[in-house]
């Protein structure tokens, strides 16, 4: 498994996820700017948030991954517009869900 919190946070070049890629089967995303060890805050990431995810979305989306990609609970205080933003984030990036809504 890849998370891309932790990743951002140690610093680790993408270059990584491509020669370790045979071995990631799971890859997790979420929004490495709120506080989850303090706070536990735990939020999907944004266009908003003021992270570029593209080189990690980019291996995703590469022939050099064939796992799945999880992405980081929410609080749900607004489930619809959730969705709705989290879906028009995969879109921004190319990624369509498996499942159509």
């Amino acid at each position: 498994m890849v998370d891309y919190r932790w990743e951002y946070e140690q610093s680790r070049p993408n270059s990584d996820l491509y020669k370790y890629a045979s071995c990631i089967t799971h890859a997790h995303i979420d929004n490495p700017g709120t506080d989850y060890k303090n706070l536990k805050i735990r939020r999907v990431q944004s266009l908003k948030d003021g992270f570029d995810y593209t080189e990690f979305l980019d291996f995703i989306k590469s022939d050099s991954f064939h796992g799945i990609l999880s992405i980081e609970a929410n609080r749900f205080e607004n489930y619809e517009k959730e969705i709705s933003d989290a879906l028009a984030f995969y879109a921004h990036y190319g990624i369509e869900p498996f499942r159509k809504p």
